[in-house]
Order: structure tokens, then sequence, then C-alpha cells
């Protein structure tokens, strides 16, 4: 990886903690807010179809996963994969949850909304470009990938009416999901990911 020879211990270190935002783990409990919020508000349609986004991103991860593995600070196997899985589930994940939470805000808070948890996505895939456990072509993947089943999702909950969803209140209940799921899997096993 082109950032191996730039990192120093603790550079690896912030990177790590990063990176750990974006597994499946993490990601997977995330998802279950919005699923579960829409189930409770009687929307099955919607989160039938976030459910079938988030098989399609995972049948994707199964279907196009080979060990071609770059040198770098975490050299594991089952780390490598096209496209980046840390990326492909982060982007569908972040992207159907700014989907359900944008309905019904201004332009400029949908805006913001959507830029924010794009910066997020990008964010957890530098981090895996840094720590050199993906090639650029597995993250830049992941997140057209990621992209297309996030506009099919948009498409598809389009056509479902949303009543009742409180849009805000379903994204800080998500986003205390996602700190909680995070301080948690860096409590457990960030030091099982330093050895590694």
């Amino acid at each position: 990886s082109c950032f191996a020879e730039l990192g120093s211990g603790r550079g690896v270190e912030v990177f790590l903690r990063s990176s750990m935002r974006g597994e499946e783990g993490v990601l997977y409990f995330v998802a279950a807010v919005p699923i579960i919020w829409l189930a409770v508000q009687r929307q099955w349609r919607a989160a039938w179809r976030i459910i079938i986004a988030l098989a399609v991103a995972k049948l994707i991860l199964i279907a196009f996963s080979f060990a071609l593995a770059p040198q770098g600070f975490a050299a594991n196997t089952t780390d490598f994969r096209f496209p980046s899985a840390h990326v492909l589930m982060a982007g569908t994940i972040f992207g159907s949850l700014g989907i359900c939470c944008a309905r019904g805000l201004t332009r400029w808070s949908q805006a913001l909304l959507i830029s924010c948890f794009a910066m997020l996505v990008v964010a957890i895939g530098f981090t895996r470009l840094y720590l050199g456990v993906s090639w650029f072509s597995d993250v830049f993947g992941g997140l057209l990938i990621a992209s297309i089943i996030v506009v099919m999702v948009s498409i598809a909950i389009s056509t479902v009416p949303f009543t009742k969803v409180r849009p805000l209140l379903l994204l800080s209940t998500a986003m205390a999901g996602f700190m909680s799921a995070v301080g948690c899997n860096l409590r457990t096993n960030f030091g099982q990911e330093v050895e590694h």
C-alpha cells in the first residue's frame, strides 16, 4: 500500500479505531434501527426493501470474494476481498438510513445529512487504504456498488408513503446505536485487532 511507509504506531492505532467503525457487526446493529423503527411504524414495505438491499449487498460480497491481498499492517487474507466489505456495507446501510431520515426534511437538510453519511463512508474506505488491508479498486468498487444499491433503495422507497416516521428521532436513535456499537466493539475487539 502506498500509505504503509507513512504509518506510525499512533497513526495506525487511530486509523484502526476508525476502520473498526465499518465492521459488519457494528453496521448490522445500525441497520437494525431503521428496520425495527419502520416495522414498529407499520411501514412493512419500506422495512423489507432495506432488508432486501442488505441481503443483496451481502450476496455480492459472497459472490465476488477472493483474496488478492496487499501487504500492509494487518496482513490477514480474511480482510481482503473485492469489493471492500467495510465500504460496501457501510455505504448500503448509511445510504439506506439517510434515505429514510431525509424524507420530510428541507433540501438543505437532506444535502447535509447525505453529505455527512457519505463522508463517514469515505473515511472508512480511506482507513482501509491507509492500513494497507484494501486495494483502491476494492474501496472504489465498494463505493460504486453501494451507490447503485442505495439508488435502487431510494427508488423503491419513494413509492412508499411515509407517515409518522419522525426522521430526526430515527436519525438520533440510529446514531446513538452506532456510537454504542462502536464503543462496545472497540472495548472488546481493539486489542485483538492491534495484535492482528
